[in-house]
């Protein structure tokens, strides 16, 4: 007999999207499912038109303040009673055989903890322009390092878990208002495997007010996934992470980054002609480790020449240039330590002066 599945799936000012992407889930071919969805207080009819769907498998919580996402997601994934859990983005679909395929995989190994799918996104930015791409699922090629050091390995609205995993890692964590999923994997591959159906099974929809054209957004976005990543990284040597030193507060006690400082250079560089004083932020918050006297004669030239041609010109060479150097420096140490390595395996002194003679024994 098929388990109960609970998806969970949260709206906020997306009326106009409830039918199709709520409909999605009413069509799935596994039927055993119960659908938790809740409106997080929205200024428009997206909690009417969630009343309008009769099923006795949907069960609406209407928040009467704002909460934030992720607190809406924990609490109703605690009013959840499924031994499998599947995340729904709000507006997206999931299509009819999506449910099936991941139970079928998820069931089938007792050391599967989550599974995703192949994803059809399609974007429409504030302009108006749609384009549409397919990313593919990786996440059974991925070990911790490339988690903590790479992209994330699922897109979180076409995950499902099972209960056990979430449970046992402690789920989602309060601390994090974005990248609470990357927070998750970060943790529960430590504890089970991941699966992925390389299959579109799910569209994914961005539109114009949605994470991926909001800068400010995508900015504290990147804060929180290194958040993620410096939590696990610590628990890696056996210490408390951020989160469970400083609760709701922990992103306030990030190190200092060259990673996170990298991420921000970087968006300096996209925005510097779309959106001037956007691109300063990211360089004034790229201002930090190695990137200092990078991210400063970047600044003063923007402020000199502002966001001219020939600015954007010498930044960005200036910028490969600069990259190209760490490249080679990292090098030299690497090799450096490698030939110290050599000698100290071969029983070698090295001397001061550079020379080198047999011990005695």
């Amino acid at each position: 007999m098929d388990e109960l599945i609970s998806v969970v799936t949260g709206f906020y000012n997306r009326g106009d999207l409830v039918e199709s992407s709520v409909g999605s889930l009413l069509n799935q071919s596994y039927q055993n499912i119960e659908i938790i969805v809740f409106d997080d207080n929205s200024t428009d009819n997206t909690y009417e038109e969630l009343l309008k769907i009769r099923d006795d498998r949907l069960k609406i919580i209407h928040h009467e303040v704002n909460t934030g996402f992720v607190t809406g997601l924990i609490n109703a994934v605690e009013k959840s009673s499924g031994k499998y859990i599947a995340i729904h983005g709000s507006g997206d679909i999931s299509y009819p055989e999506r449910l099936r395929k991941q139970y079928d995989l998820l069931s089938s190994d007792d050391a599967f903890g989550a599974v995703g799918c192949d994803i059809l996104n399609f974007a429409q930015s504030p302009d108006g322009k749609i384009a549409s791409f397919v990313k593919k699922c990786v996440a059974d090629k991925k070990d911790k390092d490339g988690l903590i050091n790479g992209s994330n390995c699922f897109s979180h609205g076409e995950v499902m878990m099972k209960r056990q995993y979430y449970d046992m890692v402690g789920g989602y964590r309060k601390a994090f208002y974005f990248s609470q999923d990357r927070d998750l994997w970060l943790r529960l591959i430590d504890v089970c495997k991941f699966g992925a159906i390389n299959e579109v099974l799910y569209e994914r929809i961005y539109i114009p007010n949605s994470l991926r054209f909001n800068v400010k957004k995508v900015i504290a976005q990147k804060k929180y996934s290194e958040l993620a990543r410096q939590c696990a990284e610590m628990k890696k040597t056996g210490k408390d992470d951020l989160v469970d030193s400083y609760g709701i507060h922990a992103v306030g006690f990030l190190n200092n980054s060259k990673r996170l400082s990298s991420s921000y250079y970087h968006m300096f560089l996209k925005y510097l002609r779309e959106d001037f004083e956007t691109s300063l932020e990211c360089l004034r918050l790229a201002n930090n480790g190695q990137l200092r006297w990078l991210s400063f004669v970047s600044y003063s030239t923007v402020r000199i020449l502002g966001n001219s041609r020939l600015s954007v010109f010498l930044v960005g060479k200036f910028s490969i240039l600069s990259m190209t150097l760490f490249k080679i420096k990292r090098k030299v140490v690497s090799q450096g330590g490698k030939f110290r390595s050599f000698l100290r395996s071969a029983d070698l002194t090295v001397y001061p002066s550079g020379h080198a003679s047999k011990e005695q024994t």
